[in-house]
């Protein structure tokens, strides 16, 4: 089975899905426990859940449940289909009237054991029992005409990321499971940045859209860990370095990089300002090899821009 092997080779985000993932598989392995596809299994059974987005991945489409009488995801049953991915899909669609739904990636975004308490649904009592349920990451046309779906919700609409989080009223929910889906939005890269005093530089850095952390400290020099000590007087040959972390999602390091170098005299040798001392010298300085290229390129972009108005090569190691 095609959930199976996808159940295997997805990477836990976190401890709770470490536990989650173990609890689908053993059960999937469990002969005693059949019907896991269908509503028949009382205890236990599948559902397919969607985070939505619309193309520009800023906002997330949600619905007004009833049951739950709170703003939630979209999703449900799989009612003896084992393609959760289309399940997913399909209950999107019905749940919201949008018609052009895609998958972001194929693959599982998310997993999560999920408690519903008993309740009665068309005049019949539904017994508290366990989705075992599957997220996939969706997105759509946020143009797209919505329409509810009166038998399931009440509302349908577009909130921003930050909006989901408040417009959601179920505690349990919005900390184990929407936090950690926004959360799982984001791609992390890291970029280092030497131009002069680090302390300036982070200063301006951290105030850029997108950039989530900042570090100040010594990099490209000939020891591990080296002291301010070593730095100044010792000639260990570091810069004074920003670590800076940000997310590839709101800010692109072409961009990042064009903002640093309104702040630094590219062609200055050993100087930025008035600080003086091989320690002050610039420097772009990459994890990534995927990094080089795109620096590369904003570097020529610099050379060519700075050549209009002197002679002088860039200094920018």
């Amino acid at each position: 089975m095609k959930l199976i092997e996808d159940l295997q080779s997805y990477q836990p985000y976190n401890e709770q899905e470490e536990y989650d993932k173990a609890v689908m598989l053993r059960l999937l392995a469990d002969p005693s426990q059949p019907n896991l596809f269908t509503r028949e299994n009382e205890v236990a059974h599948f559902t397919a859940s969607a985070w939505l987005l619309n193309k520009e991945h800023t906002k997330v489409l949600m619905i007004y449940h009833n049951l739950y009488n709170s703003w939630a995801w979209t999703g449900g049953h799989a009612d003896g289909e084992t393609d959760l991915l289309s399940v997913a899909i399909k209950e999107a669609q019905e749940e919201t009237g949008v018609k052009d739904i895609t998958p972001v990636q194929e693959e599982i975004f998310s997993i999560e054991t999920l408690t519903v308490d008993g309740h009665v649904k068309r005049g019949k009592y539904v017994p508290s029992h366990l989705h075992l349920n599957v997220t996939y990451l969706l997105e759509a046309d946020e143009a797209e005409v919505l329409r509810i779906k009166p038998d399931e919700n009440s509302g349908v609409a577009w909130f921003t990321l930050e909006e989901a989080l408040e417009k959601c009223t179920e505690p349990w929910m919005i900390k184990w499971v929407y936090t950690k889906l926004n959360n799982k939005l984001v791609k992390n890269h890291e970029i280092y940045l030497a131009g002069g005093c680090f302390w300036g530089v982070e200063k301006y850095i951290s105030n850029i859209k997108g950039v989530l952390s900042t570090t100040v400290g010594y990099a490209n020099g000939d020891t591990d860990h080296p002291t301010y000590e070593q730095v100044r007087y010792e000639n260990s040959g570091h810069a004074e370095t920003v670590k800076v972390v940000f997310d590839e999602n709101v800010l692109s390091l072409e961009v990042l990089l064009k903002l640093f170098f309104r702040i630094i005299d590219p062609t200055a040798v050993d100087q930025q300002g008035e600080d003086i001392g091989h320690q002050y010298r610039t420097g772009i300085y990459h994890t990534d090899p995927a990094d080089e290229a795109v620096i590369a390129k904003e570097l020529e972009k610099l050379a060519i821009k700075v050549a209009q108005n002197e002679d002088k090569p860039l200094a920018i190691e």
